[in-house]
């Protein structure tokens, strides 16, 4: 290679660099951003400081799930509530079976008010799960079908 394709090259390369690591960089603080504005909505909305509880599991379930999705959410709940102390639900929507189903079990079930959530910048793109330990975030998940066994694994697995 000739000197001028050899500058070239650095120059792109550099560029390349630079943007995947603003890339990454603004995808942790949106992360970041994004775990702060759900404790501001726990905080606002119903008055629940994390700090208050030495183990705490919130669920939000977003509307619309499949049935079978669902399911399996339903599942792991179940399963949180016979082997931890598990808290709090927030469902995302309003009179329908799930609710009558979560009603039965001893958990703090809570119905979003109207499209409060998105107010405060949160949109659910599944149900998600947030563990928190002392006041800290231990766990942070998603709960697509293909994460589930990491949820389970935090939960259950021997320590």
């Amino acid at each position: 290679m000739n000197q001028k394709n050899i500058k070239y090259t650095r120059i792109l390369l550099n560029y390349s660099i630079s943007f995947m690591l603003l890339f990454c960089f603004g995808a942790c603080s949106s992360r970041i951003g994004y775990k702060k504005q759900i404790l501001t909505y726990l905080s606002e909305e119903y008055e629940i400081n994390v700090k208050d509880y030495d183990n705490l599991i919130v669920i939000f379930l977003k509307n619309g799930s499949c049935g079978v999705c669902e399911e399996k959410t339903i599942q792991l709940i179940e399963e949180l509530n016979a082997n931890t102390d598990f808290k709090i639900l927030i469902h995302y929507r309003q009179n329908d079976f799930t609710v009558e189903r979560l009603r039965k079990m001893p958990v703090e079930v809570i119905i979003s008010k109207g499209n409060i959530m998105d107010s405060y910048g949160i949109i659910l793109i599944n149900d998600l799960l947030i563990h928190y330990k002392s006041g800290r975030i231990k766990y942070f998940g998603w709960l697509f079908q293909e994460e589930l066994d990491e949820t389970y694994k935090h939960f259950f697995s021997k320590k």
